[in-house]
Order: structure tokens, then sequence, then C-alpha cells
């Protein structure tokens, strides 16, 4: 398409009865005007607009609110961003920051000053692994990751160190 005319991939109107609406970036049947989450991660478009780089967290030129393998809301404390980007062709999906899921048995030492992620990786390819990154504010370098949840070998939710690679 020429420079000024109208993308392609954006030409076809998904309501031809609404002026105020024309596309449904997450095709949930709600247009963009009206729908809150544009990409049906969890996480307001509001949240993901007002994130680092204007919305843009990821540095990509395409906001976090139309990216569904992309999320950026505020931690649990309310300070501070955090960013969670799944592979290409996967989708994040019930994203929050929460609480402690289990203070009674949290592991001796430790502090989790951003407070605890909960998140879904949709459409991983043959339900192998998937690399997740994860960004925290600048000047924090985390030394290692719990998770608390059921592993394998213990039907019982607990905390387990969650090893991976730091980059």
């Amino acid at each position: 398409y020429e420079s000024g005319e109208l993308d392609p991939a954006y030409a076809v109107d998904a309501f031809v009865d609404n002026p105020a609406e024309w596309l449904d970036s997450d095709m949930d049947g709600i247009g963009n005007n009206a729908d809150s989450d544009d990409d049906d991660d969890g996480i307001s478009d509001n949240m993901e607009t007002s994130g680092p780089n204007n919305g843009d967290s990821n540095r990509d030129g395409i906001s976090d609110a139309l990216q569904s393998h992309v999320v950026c809301f505020r931690a649990y404390t309310g300070q501070d961003f955090i960013v969670i980007e799944s592979p290409e062709g996967t989708t994040l999906s019930n994203c929050q920051a929460t609480g402690n899921p289990s203070l009674s048995d949290m592991p001796d030492g430790l502090s989790f000053p951003f407070g605890f992620f909960d998140f879904t990786i949709n459409n991983i390819e043959n339900n192998g692994p998937a690399v997740l990154k994860i960004t925290l504010p600048a000047d924090q370098r985390p030394d290692t990751y719990y998770k608390y949840g059921r592993t394998p070998g213990e039907a019982k939710d607990h905390w387990y160190e969650f090893l991976y690679d730091f980059h």
C-alpha cells in the first residue's frame, strides 16, 4: 500500500453497522473503542499505555496494549512497572499482580519487593518450553526466582525455586 492509504490488514470494517467502531484487535466481538483490554491479556489498555516508553515497554514500535504476547502493569506495591514478554506466536492471559499466595510457609530470608505475578502463556508449541522475559525496574537485579504451586513430584501447592538463566 502507498503512504497515506489504509493498511490492507485494517481495510475490513468489523462493525459496519456501528460508526463508532471498526477494529477488534483481540477478536472478542467488542470494538477497540469500547474494549478496555484490546489484547485480552487481563491488563487494561489504560495501564499498559501508561507504562515505560509511552506504552511501548519493549521498544518495538507497537503499543503493549495491542500485543497479546507483551504485558506491562504495576507491581503489587503499586510503584514500579513490570513487563512480561512471551515468544512471538504465544499469547499472555489472566495477567495480574497479586499478594503473597502463602505467607504462612514462605521460605525464610526471602523478600518479594514487587509482590507476585500470575499469568498464563497460551499457544506454546507442542506444549514445550517457552522463554519468558520479565523486566523489572532498571536498578533491580534478582538472584533467584520462586514459584508457588504444584510440581510433577508434589501434588500439593508449595514454594520452589524456579531456576532459569539470567541475561
